[in-house]
Formats: structure tokens, sequence, C-alpha cells
């Protein structure tokens, strides 16, 4: 209900309602309440609920409230009246009574987490089962987070909490009907500055709705709040659902003269051969482009003999002292160049080479799942450091590519002269994957390949001889 108000108009009329100046509390009906509040003088008030108990007008007869504004005195009818709704227990926990609660027996804030978070966590493992037997309304949860993010729960442990809450309402989002609900609540809600300190959680159960949900609640915070932070997220919904930026471009033209909006705007026009327009739209809006990074974004998109200008500008950000820096420049190449990026790939590799070990390279493209380029640098740049860590996720991905690129890395690793000790492993390991006829066919190319290496001959035929009998030490 709270989302009628404004957070100073809620402050205000909390207040008027704890200092008992709400009379004569009466219900008509189902969804209409009365009562008089006494500020400079008694005010008659009333408010309309509908079947959520959320308020859908709200009347009263002071001086503020006949401009047209909505008053501290209906605020504070509206609090006496969510005192008064009856209470699913299985649906609907209090927030503000459980923390009185556990502050009172809790030594520490530690102690408070802790037992918050149990006390939290039985409440959602009930909620989420009723929801599954289709017996949970999702507003109770919606005026749960409310009163949360109205508490005064301590900072230090309020993400984590927020975390849980915004995990536990994903699973509630099970059939259309919570969806709709989450849609009317995110856009009545998302304009109060409670709700914006909570965005980064929200926005894990907005991007579980329909694109034109997720779309349509990001532009209001956009034109409601003038927040140009939020334009990039905006904007990477709409590309990654392979949208008309142009639509949404033009629905957000208070944002013209912002630099995301402009690369964006030239972008769409390179993208549709509209080079000119996207010249004339630069010189127009250059005197808006302030940083480096824009700039070299833009020469790269405008000027084709140019094109690697981002990539230079990114390799000249690398050093020793910020190489941890080097997974975010790699996902904004790929963002950027699309599908050019395999283009730039290498060049950036070989930069990334002075700073970043092939293991940690490795580790990179494994934990991003990132199989086809790692495959790409490998039949580029065999290096069997950077292939071990990967074979699992390379050989998941594709066991013909698997088996090809391991060839070229032992091909480099002999060419390195690395000791024989090291060099039998690696025969083993792949002959595992090989049929008998592939391993002959295997070892007759390594002796062509190298037929002054007579030591290596020996060991070939060794392992040729022992085969699938040895077992590898690891």
């Amino acid at each position: 209900m709270s989302s009628f108000f404004t957070d100073i108009i809620l402050e205000r009329g909390k207040k008027y309602f704890e200092q008992n100046r709400v009379f004569s509390v009466n219900q008509k009906g189902d969804q209409t309440y009365t009562g008089i509040v006494l500020g400079s003088e008694a005010y008659h008030t009333k408010i309309i609920v509908d079947d959520t108990n959320q308020v859908i007008d709200a009347i009263c007869d002071c001086p503020y409230a006949k401009d047209g504004h909505h008053c501290k005195h209906e605020a504070a009818l509206y609090f006496a009246i969510e005192e008064r709704l009856p209470k699913d227990e299985q649906q609907y926990i209090d927030i503000n009574a459980l923390l009185k609660r556990v502050r009172a027996r809790s030594r520490s804030s530690y102690m408070l987490k802790r037992e918050f978070n149990e006390e939290f966590k039985k409440y959602l493992k009930n909620i989420i089962q009723l929801n599954k037997q289709g017996n949970f309304h999702i507003s109770n949860y919606q005026q749960v987070i409310e009163e949360f993010l109205s508490s005064n729960y301590p900072k230090d442990y309020r993400h984590e909490i927020l975390n849980i809450m915004f995990q536990g309402y994903c699973k509630l989002l099970t059939n259309e009907h919570n969806k709709e609900l989450t849609v009317q609540w995110l856009k009545e809600n998302m304009k109060y500055q409670r709700y914006e300190n909570a965005f980064s959680h929200i926005m894990s159960v907005v991007y579980l709705l329909d694109v034109e949900d997720q779309i349509a609640i990001i532009k209001e915070m956009l034109l409601n709040k003038r927040n140009p932070a939020l334009l990039n997220t905006y904007f990477k919904i709409i590309n990654d659902h392979h949208l008309d930026i142009k639509k949404y471009l033009d629905e957000i033209q208070i944002y013209n003269n912002n630099e995301d909006y402009i690369m964006e705007i030239i972008r769409y026009y390179m993208n549709n051969q509209q080079l000119e327009h996207a010249k004339q739209y630069y010189k127009e809006h250059i005197q808006n482009i302030r940083t480096k990074e824009t700039k070299a974004k833009l020469e790269s998109l405008l000027n084709p003999e140019n094109e690697d200008a981002y990539l230079n500008y990114l390799c000249s950000k690398l050093s020793y002292y910020n190489c941890s820096e080097v997974p975010i420049y790699y996902d904004d190449l790929k963002e950027f160049y699309g599908n050019k990026f395999e283009n730039y790939l290498i060049d950036f590799i070989n930069k990334v080479d002075d700073y970043y070990s092939d293991y940690e390279l490795a580790i990179m493209f494994k934990r991003k799942q990132e199989a086809k380029y790692a495959i790409y640098i490998l039949l580029q740049k065999p290096n069997m450091n950077f292939f071990d860590p990967l074979k699992g996720m390379i050989k998941e991905y594709s066991l013909e590519m698997y088996l090809m690129v391991y060839v070229e890395c032992l091909k480099d690793y002999i060419n390195q002269g690395i000791r024989n000790y090291y060099l039998r492993d690696y025969i083993y390991d792949l002959f595992h994957e090989l049929d008998e006829m592939s391993k002959i066919e295997l070892v007759d190319m390594l002796k062509k390949e190298y037929p002054r290496k007579k030591k290596l001959h020996e060991m070939l035929d060794a392992c040729l001889k022992e085969g699938d009998e040895i077992e590898i030490q690891y």
C-alpha cells in the first residue's frame, strides 16, 4: 500500500500514527476506510483499497490534499488500517517485530544476523511450499520486502538478507499472475530511494520477467529519476534480445546528450550502413564526448582504417598493477566488436601475455565457458600450459577439436625441447582418446615431422608398445 505515498509523506504519517493522532477508524464495505486525524485541527480522511489491500485512492479535507496532493493525514490513516488488517501468519512475517525480538536476545550484531537469517529462511521455506500448492499471494511477500527496506536493520548485514529475500522472490515467480503483480509492484515503487538502494538485488527478479516488462520497468526509472547509470542496463536488455534500438532510443530522448546514448545512436546508423548520418550525428554532439574510452570506441566505429582504436585503448591501460582487470577488458572487447571479436582476440592475448600467466588466462576462459575462443587461440598459438587446464571443457565442446588442438599443443611442446619425462604423460593421456590405428598414425606423423629426434622416436615406440596398459599418475 505504501507505494501510493512519497517517502517523506509516509515518514510523517507514521509519526502521526505513532503519536496516536488517528481516531474513529471505520470500515465501510470491504474496501473503504474512514478516520479522523488530528493535525493542526481534526481532518476527515478516507482511503480506498483494492482486493490486495493496495491503496487506490485517498481523500482528506486538509489544505494540502485539497491542492491535489496526498497528505500525511491520509498516510497516518493508512498505518492505522494496516495494523487492523488480518495477517495470515503462514503468508506474512512482521519484519520489525522479528527484528525487535532478535535484538532483545542478541548480544552482538553477528548473533543478530545469524538468528534473523534463520527465522527468515524458515518463513521463506514455508511460503515457497505454499506457492507450489497455489495457496500464496505474492503481495504478502512484497509487503514484507517493503517493511524491511523501511526498517533500521544493521547496514553491515543488510546486503546479505536482501540477497536471501530476492533469491526467495525469484522462486515465487512460477506463474503469469505473480509476474503481472511483480511488474505492477516494481513500476509503482522503483521511484523510491529505498527501492533504488536495493536495485542490484531487484534486477535478479527483473531479469526473470518478459523482456518488454524489463524494458518498461527500467524506462520508468530512467524517465522519472533521470538516472544515467541505468542506460547501459537498458541498452543491454534491448541489444541482447535483438530489438529495434532506435525505437527505444526515441522513447528516452531526454538523454540525447549522454555519451552512452550518442554511442548507441551512432552504432545504430553504422549497423544500418548509414555512415554519413553517423558522422553528421557525431559532429553535432562532439562537444558531449569527454572520455577517452568513448572517443576510442567512436574512432573504431567511424573510421574503418582505425577499427582497432578501442583495442589499442584498452591495451594501453594494461599494467602489472591492474592485471586483475584483464577479464573485464576481455568482456568489453567482446561486447564492443561482436562478430569481429576474433579479428582482435589474438592481438589482445599477445598484449596480455606480458602481465598475465598462461594458467591465469586459461582459468579465465574456463570460468567464462569460452571453449570456442579458447580453441581459436590454441590453433593460432598452440600452448600446452594454456591448454592443460582447459582439456575437459574443450573435450566436452567437441572431441574432434579437442584431439586436433591436443596434437598441435603436443608439437609445440616438442619444439620447445621440454624434458621427455613430461612429454610421456601428455602422449599417454592423448592415447586414451585414440583407437589403435590412430595411435600408429600419430606416432608415424610425429616421426616424420621430427626425423632427427632419435630419443623422441624411442619414446614414441615405447608409448605405442605399452599403450593403454600404462597407468598415469596424477
